[in-house]
């Protein structure tokens, strides 16, 4: 799987992060993939996720504020991949559907003209 060229920063202290800080975000963003494809969004929490990829909570949140943003990062993520033609598709479709269901079920975002 390619991998994302978005520059991110840590949330604590707003330092571009390195590749070794990529490299773990990647991987926290795989593990939330893998419990995308096995449970319920309403079941998938951020510590479901960090035990998938071994990691503490507190790295977690050192990225991300919450699941949600995580799920948008990975879904950002998923959409670069489709438009450069990396993206197994099956693996897209999964991802639209639960995120469509998401948006659907709590109302996450709202669109403005």
């Amino acid at each position: 799987m390619r991998k994302s060229t978005r520059q991110y920063t840590r949330r604590d202290t707003g330092d571009v992060v390195g590749r070794a800080g990529v490299a773990t975000i990647e991987e926290i963003l795989d593990a939330l993939e893998d419990e995308i494809q096995t449970k319920p969004w309403r079941k998938i929490t951020p510590f479901s996720v960090v035990r998938v990829a071994d990691k503490s909570a507190a790295v977690f949140y050192q990225y991300f504020g919450s699941i949600e943003e995580a799920a948008a990062d990975l879904y950002a993520r998923r959409l670069r991949q489709v438009a450069d033609g990396t993206a197994p598709w099956a693996a897209s479709d999964d991802h639209l559907r639960v995120v469509v269901q998401f948006m659907d079920d709590e109302d996450a975002f709202e669109f403005t003209d």
